[in-house]
Protein backbone atom coordinates (compact mmCIF):
# COMPACT_ATOMS: atom_id res chain seq x y z
CA UNK A 1 0.00 0.00 0.00
CA UNK A 2 1.61 3.30 -1.17
CA UNK A 3 0.97 6.52 0.89
CA UNK A 4 -1.19 7.88 -1.57
CA UNK A 5 -3.33 5.11 -0.96
CA UNK A 6 -6.35 6.45 0.44
CA UNK A 7 -6.58 4.08 3.80
CA UNK A 8 -2.54 4.57 4.19
CA UNK A 9 -3.04 8.48 4.30
CA UNK A 10 -6.15 8.18 6.94
CA UNK A 11 -4.32 5.54 9.04
CA UNK A 12 -1.16 7.43 9.26
CA UNK A 13 -3.42 10.80 10.22
CA UNK A 14 -5.03 8.42 12.43
CA UNK A 15 -1.41 6.88 13.75
CA UNK A 16 -0.58 10.70 14.55
CA UNK A 17 -3.56 11.54 16.22
CA UNK A 18 -3.81 11.10 19.84
CA UNK A 19 -5.35 13.34 21.98
CA UNK A 20 -6.77 14.18 25.16
CA UNK A 21 -8.95 17.01 27.24
CA UNK A 22 -6.41 19.76 27.41
CA UNK A 23 -8.42 20.74 30.53
CA UNK A 24 -6.49 21.65 33.45
CA UNK A 25 -5.79 19.01 36.52
CA UNK A 26 -9.00 18.92 38.94
CA UNK A 27 -8.52 20.04 42.57
CA UNK A 28 -6.74 18.21 44.95
CA UNK A 29 -9.93 17.86 46.72
CA UNK A 30 -12.41 17.39 44.09
CA UNK A 31 -14.89 14.91 44.67
CA UNK A 32 -14.23 12.15 43.10
CA UNK A 33 -16.44 11.11 39.87
CA UNK A 34 -18.80 8.00 39.67
CA UNK A 35 -18.08 5.44 36.58
CA UNK A 36 -20.54 7.02 34.83
CA UNK A 37 -19.32 10.29 34.63
CA UNK A 38 -15.86 8.61 34.18
CA UNK A 39 -16.96 7.16 31.05
CA UNK A 40 -18.97 10.05 29.99
CA UNK A 41 -16.34 12.47 29.91
CA UNK A 42 -13.90 9.69 28.20
CA UNK A 43 -16.41 9.82 24.97
CA UNK A 44 -16.88 13.00 25.11
CA UNK A 45 -13.64 14.20 25.03
CA UNK A 46 -13.13 11.39 22.02
CA UNK A 47 -15.67 13.73 20.74
CA UNK A 48 -13.53 16.66 21.17
CA UNK A 49 -10.61 15.38 19.15
CA UNK A 50 -12.61 13.92 16.01
CA UNK A 51 -14.62 17.57 15.80
CA UNK A 52 -10.87 18.89 16.05
CA UNK A 53 -9.16 16.49 13.29
CA UNK A 54 -12.39 16.78 10.66
CA UNK A 55 -11.93 20.82 11.13
CA UNK A 56 -8.31 20.24 10.23
CA UNK A 57 -7.79 22.46 13.48
CA UNK A 58 -4.15 21.04 13.64
CA UNK A 59 -3.22 23.58 17.05
CA UNK A 60 -5.58 21.96 18.38
CA UNK A 61 -5.40 18.61 17.62
CA UNK A 62 -1.51 19.11 19.12
CA UNK A 63 -3.19 20.97 21.97
CA UNK A 64 -4.99 17.89 22.68
CA UNK A 65 -2.13 15.14 22.22
CA UNK A 66 -0.45 13.00 24.63
CA UNK A 67 2.34 14.91 25.22
CA UNK A 68 4.62 11.67 24.80
CA UNK A 69 3.44 10.95 21.43
CA UNK A 70 4.37 14.92 20.42
CA UNK A 71 7.51 14.51 21.85
CA UNK A 72 8.45 11.30 20.07
CA UNK A 73 6.87 12.55 16.89
CA UNK A 74 9.52 15.24 17.07
CA UNK A 75 7.94 17.82 19.03
CA UNK A 76 4.62 20.38 19.17
CA UNK A 77 6.07 22.45 15.84
CA UNK A 78 6.89 19.24 13.87
CA UNK A 79 4.09 17.12 15.19
CA UNK A 80 1.25 19.88 13.36
CA UNK A 81 3.72 20.54 10.37
CA UNK A 82 3.22 16.89 9.65
CA UNK A 83 -0.86 16.63 10.58
CA UNK A 84 -1.02 19.44 8.16
CA UNK A 85 1.07 17.88 5.15
CA UNK A 86 -0.84 14.73 5.59
CA UNK A 87 -4.51 16.91 5.36
CA UNK A 88 -3.05 18.29 1.91
CA UNK A 89 -2.04 15.44 0.68
CA UNK A 90 -5.60 13.68 1.18
CA UNK A 91 -7.20 17.07 -0.64
CA UNK A 92 -4.88 16.60 -3.17
CA UNK A 93 -6.02 13.22 -3.68
CA UNK A 94 -9.94 13.89 -3.52
CA UNK A 95 -10.43 12.86 0.09
CA UNK A 96 -12.09 14.34 3.14
CA UNK A 97 -12.40 13.49 6.51
CA UNK A 98 -16.58 14.23 6.76
CA UNK A 99 -17.21 13.07 10.69
CA UNK A 100 -15.18 10.77 13.15
CA UNK A 101 -18.01 9.70 15.56
CA UNK A 102 -16.81 7.76 18.95
CA UNK A 103 -19.02 5.17 20.28
CA UNK A 104 -19.59 4.07 24.48
CA UNK A 105 -16.43 3.25 25.57
CA UNK A 106 -15.85 -0.32 25.41
CA UNK A 107 -13.18 -1.06 28.68
CA UNK A 108 -12.61 1.21 31.22
CA UNK A 109 -10.06 0.58 34.17
CA UNK A 110 -9.50 1.98 37.31
CA UNK A 111 -5.89 1.48 38.53
CA UNK A 112 -4.36 3.36 41.84
CA UNK A 113 -3.40 6.50 40.35
CA UNK A 114 -5.45 6.45 36.41
CA UNK A 115 -7.75 5.53 34.56
CA UNK A 116 -7.97 4.04 31.29
CA UNK A 117 -10.56 3.06 28.44
CA UNK A 118 -10.51 2.34 25.01
CA UNK A 119 -13.29 3.72 22.55
CA UNK A 120 -14.47 2.09 19.41
CA UNK A 121 -14.78 5.20 16.87
CA UNK A 122 -16.17 5.39 13.38
CA UNK A 123 -14.25 7.48 10.97
CA UNK A 124 -16.25 8.21 7.61
CA UNK A 125 -14.22 9.72 4.96
CA UNK A 126 -15.30 11.16 0.99
CA UNK A 127 -12.97 10.12 -1.82
CA UNK A 128 -13.12 10.76 -5.37
CA UNK A 129 -16.76 11.42 -7.30
CA UNK A 130 -18.20 11.25 -3.59
CA UNK A 131 -17.11 8.20 -2.94
CA UNK A 132 -17.80 7.37 0.67
CA UNK A 133 -16.32 5.28 2.78
CA UNK A 134 -16.37 4.12 6.62
CA UNK A 135 -12.99 3.10 8.73
CA UNK A 136 -13.10 1.47 12.05
CA UNK A 137 -10.86 2.49 14.89
CA UNK A 138 -10.37 2.92 18.81
CA UNK A 139 -8.72 5.63 20.87
CA UNK A 140 -6.55 4.12 23.86
CA UNK A 141 -7.41 6.59 26.19
CA UNK A 142 -5.59 7.78 29.67
CA UNK A 143 -6.98 10.00 32.67
CA UNK A 144 -4.46 11.21 35.50
CA UNK A 145 -6.69 13.33 37.24
CA UNK A 146 -9.80 11.33 38.26
CA UNK A 147 -11.07 10.63 34.84
CA UNK A 148 -12.00 14.35 34.33
CA UNK A 149 -9.45 14.85 31.39
CA UNK A 150 -8.31 12.29 29.37
CA UNK A 151 -5.15 11.33 26.49
CA UNK A 152 -5.68 9.47 23.74
CA UNK A 153 -3.19 7.09 21.38
CA UNK A 154 -4.94 5.66 18.03
CA UNK A 155 -5.12 2.20 18.50
CA UNK A 156 -4.57 2.27 14.53
CA UNK A 157 -0.92 3.53 15.41
CA UNK A 158 -0.14 0.41 17.55
CA UNK A 159 -1.79 -1.96 15.70
CA UNK A 160 -2.72 -4.50 18.45
CA UNK A 161 0.88 -4.63 19.72
CA UNK A 162 0.98 -4.04 23.79
CA UNK A 163 4.81 -3.21 23.43
CA UNK A 164 4.39 -0.16 21.69
CA UNK A 165 1.34 1.23 23.16
CA UNK A 166 3.45 1.30 26.68
CA UNK A 167 6.33 3.19 25.03
CA UNK A 168 3.31 5.85 25.25
CA UNK A 169 1.33 4.76 28.31
CA UNK A 170 3.97 2.35 30.27
CA UNK A 171 1.09 1.08 33.21
CA UNK A 172 -1.40 0.46 30.53
CA UNK A 173 -3.05 -2.54 32.38
CA UNK A 174 -2.46 -5.90 31.46
CA UNK A 175 -6.05 -6.85 31.59
CA UNK A 176 -7.32 -4.42 29.25
CA UNK A 177 -7.13 -5.15 25.49
CA UNK A 178 -5.19 -3.09 23.33
CA UNK A 179 -7.57 -3.52 19.90
CA UNK A 180 -6.73 -3.85 16.29
CA UNK A 181 -8.79 -2.00 14.21
CA UNK A 182 -10.86 -4.06 11.29
CA UNK A 183 -9.76 -3.02 7.30
CA UNK A 184 -12.05 -0.61 5.96
CA UNK A 185 -15.37 -1.12 4.39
Amino acid sequence: MTPSHPAAIVALLLVLVAAGCGRPPAAPDAAPLSREEVEQNLQAQAGELGRAVVAEDHERVAGLTHPELVKKLGGRDRYVQRLGEIAAQMKAGGFRMAAITPARPSALAETARKWFGVVPTEVEMTGPGGARTTLRSYHIGESGDGGRAWRFVDANGVNGDRRKLTLIIPDYPADLPVPVSPPPQ
